[in-house]
């Protein structure tokens, strides 16, 4: 496991930590968690930014692969918005992603 990951407990939770200093980027990371249906992962670009990928496991997608993984669909989502307000995940949709920077 490299340096930058750390894993903790906080109460019935687990943490993964991607360690990283914004003013001194490493080199890309990634951290994924799969789960039935789908999974998560967190990358680290060269610039310090990190994308955040949520996934699900549905056929005809590349997500899905027959033998290997269980299928998923989303079947609720939403954004919600800094001053009020919701924006809903399509229900079609297999992928979504958000690129983070830290501030």
């Amino acid at each position: 496991m490299a340096k930058q990951l750390k894993v903790s407990r906080d109460g019935e939770w687990t943490v993964l930590h991607i360690e990283g200093d914004p003013k001194n980027p490493e080199a890309a990371h990634a951290a994924k968690i799969n789960f039935p249906g789908g999974n998560v992962n967190v990358t680290r670009t060269s610039d310090g930014k990190y994308w955040v990928h949520i996934c699900v496991n549905r056929p005809g997608t590349g997500f899905f692969i027959p033998g290997e993984t269980i299928p998923g669909k989303f079947v609720g989502g939403r954004m919600d918005v800094v001053g009020g307000g919701v924006v809903d995940v399509h229900p079609d949709a297999d992928h979504v992603a958000f690129l983070v920077e830290a501030r």
